[in-house]
């Protein structure tokens, strides 16, 4: 800061300092520039367009420092110790010093609703009352969001019936719910008519991401190919129209809101299918609450499109 201060002066360099000696802190590195050499202090000086009529630059200091001579530097004109410059040091008596403290504007009327001000401060009250408005509302809940899979009752009408299809499975192959992810990543991921090199190659960025075993990625491999040879999914890829992981969403009577993503669901003539995958340990620990997604997901589909729709899990 004192560099940038000393650099920046182009006529005039006001530096605060202590008449009785030098100090260190900030402003040291320009105590050369500004005191005068040592025995000079009190040969000050008359600058031309200055004059003092005091005698000293420190008015008050502790008692115990208190000497019959003058330590302080004179005020007046003076040389550095280092320079060519010269530096008045500053008779304080000629300051207003002990000024009483004036804290605040002192023209505090600005502030006061008068004239323009008084309709400024109108539409500010105004602005700031409707922003509380739409914070408040803002905070109340509209609707509450419910899923498929979180719902116990069926949805209404005479109720869907779910159809179970099955994918021929290897012997002994491996099962489990990180098996399950690692199947599901998969068919979500693959394209309908993949070839063996495309599977495996899902399987591995996969079966890293979940720390699947060596088994698992190749029993997973085996069945997405099977899979992706059912009749069902035959049909989905000659469909008019087929949406993967599609998500929905279906304002109920009541007031909640549904939301879902649907694995697969294809359009034939005007009739949509809702495909699930599921592997036989789901369903076999979960199988009415699985069938009731699917459910939801075909009530909602037709709802939205207001086509006839069926629903299948497809056992992989």
């Amino acid at each position: 800061m004192a560099y940038v201060a000393a650099t920046r002066a182009r006529d005039l360099l006001v530096v605060p300092a202590v008449g009785d000696e030098e100090r260190d802190g900030w402003l040291a590195p320009l105590n050369k520039a500004i005191y005068p050499a040592r025995g000079q202090e009190r040969r000050a000086r008359t600058a031309p367009y200055i004059s003092f009529r005091g005698n000293r630059t420190v008015l008050d200091r502790p008692l115990d420092t208190v000497t019959q001579e003058e330590p302080s530097i004179k005020p007046g004109l003076h040389s550095p110790q280092s320079g060519k410059h010269e530096v008045v040091w500053w008779d304080p008596e000629a300051l207003k010093l002990n000024a009483p403290e004036n804290f605040g504007l002192r023209q505090v009327d600005i502030l006061e609703a008068q004239g323009e001000a008084v309709a400024s401060l109108e539409q500010y009250k105004a602005w700031k009352d409707a922003r509380e408005r739409a914070i408040e509302e803002g905070q109340a809940k509209d609707f509450d969001i419910v899923t498929a899979t979180g719902l116990t009752e069926a949805p209404p009408g005479d109720g869907l019936p779910v159809t179970i299809e099955s994918v021929a499975q290897a012997a002994g192959r491996p099962r489990g719910a990180r098996f399950g992810a690692l199947l599901h990543g998969i068919l979500r991921d693959t394209d309908l008519a993949a070839a063996r090199e495309q599977v495996e190659d899902l399987a591995r960025m996969h079966g890293k991401l979940l720390g699947a075993s060596g088994e698992e990625m190749e029993s997973v491999v085996a069945a997405v190919l099977a899979a992706l040879e059912h009749p069902l999914l035959a049909r989905a890829r000659a469909a008019s129209r087929c949406h993967r992981e599609a998500p929905l969403q279906l304002p109920l009577s009541d007031g909640r809101r549904l939301e879902g993503v649907m694995d697969l669901a294809f359009l034939e003539g005007d009739t949509w299918t809702v495909l699930d995958f599921k592997t036989d340990a789901e369903l076999a620990s979960s199988q009415n609450r699985y069938e009731r997604q699917v459910q939801w997901y075909a009530y909602a589909l037709s709802k939205l499109t207001g086509l006839p729709t069926r629903g299948v899990l497809l056992r992989a």
